[in-house]
């Protein structure tokens, strides 16, 4: 005690001139020119604004340490007085006890800015809490809301304001417990959720999503059926918010638990010595440590490493097990010896992975294993929420082939839509005769999906018959494939209709040429593109004439116009220069002059000649010589002479030409 003494009263001595080293607990270091020293407190000026510390803060000031005498702390007298305040303070606290409510006002503003910088004001404030006036316990409310007055004891005063006569005050009250952020106030919070005024309940569910937890998710959820919407609204996010945070603390702590679990695994291994510095790494508390070790083990092929990485299955991080996963699909360890023994139980147990990346991990691992089991859990992983593990699912499924096409028929036949889709979908691109039937039977499907996947599908098969030689099923499968496609060109959804039109342009079947000319102007742009896909690809001359109509009509836009010319060059028809020529005279050639040219080059006929050497004449002042580059080049095509650009040599070339 002595000692204690001696410490307060050297640190009461007045104030040093010079700045001192203060070290807080925390082991922040400041060092200022102390303006005040109490028994509880010290006050520094930096900067002009005096700040207050509290000395429990502080470890030591010049190397000396702090010790506090408890007997010795702040107190206020029994008369209500504060005897320690300066005297500025001294005249607001007369002004509390004025019987005029705007001086007591004035009094608390002038307190409430004070406060922030000198705590021994929280007393004298929470006293004013009483006042008669509604206003002036809402500003002192608003003032003892601050997370720094934690540690003054200002939430219970706080929470007795929310019994408070005045809906404001209570209001006000519930606003300043959420910024304070004391958890004692949880419970108070809570029971502020059935006040009969709405603005109360708005504050008390603004402050439960600032320190709420899970208990208060119950009466968020009762307010999901309160009159006000507003107020469902808001209860309906902070119970989810709080959901989530429990959610996530419920997770990391069963992290913790896994991880611990997967570290008694480690120590149970009997490695060599040299693995351990890997063992350490796995045991590691960071996610990048364990990966980048995962990843240096996936280059081994050693029994050590395949066991380091089984256990790594198990830890509790998505990213580490869907690491430790992928290590099995790659080399070496793909060609381990006992590499498919090892990973298959355990790649299926991963197919219901919580994680949809470690799912789509093992779904695209199993593809390797052809035998049933895998088979069927591939075919349930096809309903998986996730797109990811559906897509690689049926990758694996088709890999797999053989064994997959009777389960497949099966789900075809049985499953719901989505299902019905994904195996027409597989049965196509497995190639394999014996989906023939099956596909042929579901272009009766009542869904589109399912009916476009079973056409495509019957589409691929056909043309592996026919690059395998294997005619047998050609004819008839031909003309099925046309009447379907023919029926979904009509359906009202713009998906099915450009499905079909894909599958008409891959079929080559020159019947869809007739069918497709009048697709050249459909309103779709999409189909229009398939169509000219289409006319060009037959090269029919039938496509020629709707073509020339397109061409030549003014109303044609850009994309059409470049088509048609396209097209046109492609299919061959010397018909087309006419009409190529005619289209240079047209008011809107979209500045496409050098593709004519082009097309005319490729059509070799003479006829183009003299309009190309007029082309050669026309006016590059604007930077643009495209056309008449490509008019040269068209005329070297047509006539295998060379002259350049110059439209002189051209000309007098072809008088003479035309005189033999």
């Amino acid at each position: 005690m002595l000692y204690c003494l001696l410490l307060i009263l050297a640190f009461f001595l007045p104030p040093s001139a010079f700045a001192e080293t203060i070290v807080f607990k925390s082991g922040k270091t400041t060092e200022d020119k102390i303006s005040e020293k109490t028994t509880t407190y010290i006050k520094v000026d930096i900067n002009g604004i005096p700040i207050t510390y509290y000395l429990d803060e502080i470890a030591t000031i010049d190397g000396v340490a702090i010790q506090i005498d408890q007997d010795l702390g702040h107190e206020r007298t029994k008369n209500g007085s504060f005897p320690e305040m300066e005297k500025e303070y001294q005249e607001y606290l007369k002004q509390l006890q004025s019987s005029d409510p705007q001086e007591r006002d004035a009094a608390v503003i002038k307190l409430t800015q004070a406060v922030r910088t000198d705590a021994r004001l929280v007393a004298p404030l929470i006293t004013a809490l009483n006042d008669e006036n509604a206003k002036i316990r809402i500003h002192v409310i608003q003032a003892l809301g601050r997370p720094e007055l934690r540690r003054e004891n200002v939430t219970r005063p706080l929470i007795e304001a929310l019994y408070d006569k005045n809906e404001q005050v209570r209001s006000a009250a519930a606003s300043s417990l959420g910024r304070l952020g004391d958890p004692e106030a949880i419970k108070p919070l809570i029971r502020a959720l059935s006040d009969n005024s709405n603005w109360v309940v708005m504050s008390a569910i603004d402050s439960l999503d600032k320190i709420g937890n899970e208990q208060a998710i119950e009466s968020l959820n009762a307010l999901l059926t309160h009159s006000d919407k507003r107020i469902q609204n808001e209860a309906r996010r902070v119970s989810n918010n709080l959901q989530s945070k429990y959610q996530s603390a419920i997770a990391r702590q069963e992290a913790k638990k896994g991880n611990q679990q997967m570290q008694l695994k480690l120590d149970e291994l009997k490695l060599p010595k040299e693995w351990q510095p890997l063992i350490v790494q796995l045991k590691s508390d960071s996610i990048y440590t364990r990966q980048d070790c995962i990843r240096g083990l996936a280059h081994f092929k050693d029994e050590e490493a395949v066991e380091l990485l089984l256990v790594a299955l198990t830890d509790t991080a998505p990213s580490i097990r869907q690491e430790a996963l992928k290590a099995f699909n790659t080399e070496p360890l793909k060609n381990f010896k006992d590499r498919d023994k090892r990973i298959l139980q355990p790649a299926l147990t991963m197919l219901n992975d919580p994680a949809p990346e470690v799912r789509r991990v093992a779904a695209d691992i199993l593809g390797d294993f052809k035998n049933i089991e895998v088979v069927n859990a591939l075919i349930t992983a096809l309903g998986d929420v996730d797109g990811g593990v559906v897509d690689a699912s049926r990758r694996s499924l088709t890999r797999i082939g053989g064994i997959t096409i009777e389960p497949l028929i099966r789900m075809l036949k049985e499953g719901d839509r989505q299902k019905r889709r994904i195996a027409a979908r597989i049965l196509g691109d497995s190639c394999d005769s014996r989906a023939i039937e099956p596909l042929t039977a579901a272009l009766n499907d009542e869904d589109d999906g399912v009916r476009l996947a079973a056409n495509n599908g019957l589409v691929n098969i056909k043309s592996n018959i026919q690059m395998s030689g294997d005619r047998k099923h050609e004819t008839h499968q031909g003309a099925y494939i046309y009447e379907n496609i023919v029926a979904d060109l009509k359906s009202e959804h713009g998906n099915v209709r450009l499905a079909a039109a894909r599958a008409a342009r891959d079929s080559k079947d020159a019947r869809f040429v007739d069918l497709f000319v009048p697709l050249l102007k459909d309103k779709d742009s999409n189909i229009q593109i398939v169509a000219y896909d289409i006319m060009r690809k037959s090269k029919d001359p039938k496509a020629v004439n709707a073509l020339i109509e397109i061409l030549l009509d003014e109303s044609t836009d850009g994309y059409g116009f470049d088509q048609c010319i396209t097209a046109l060059a492609s299919i061959g028809d010397t018909r087309a220069v006419p009409a190529l020529i005619k289209a240079l005279q047209k008011k809107n050639k979209h500045n496409l002059e050098y593709k004519i040219a082009q097309a005319l080059g490729h059509l070799k006929d003479a006829r183009a000649i003299g309009t190309l050497i007029d082309m050669l004449k026309m006016d590059t002042t604007d930077g643009n010589d495209l056309p008449v580059r490509a008019a040269s080049q068209a005329l070297h095509e047509i006539t295998g002479e060379n002259f350049g650009i110059d439209p002189l040599p051209w000309e007098k070339w072809w008088k003479e030409e035309k005189r033999k």
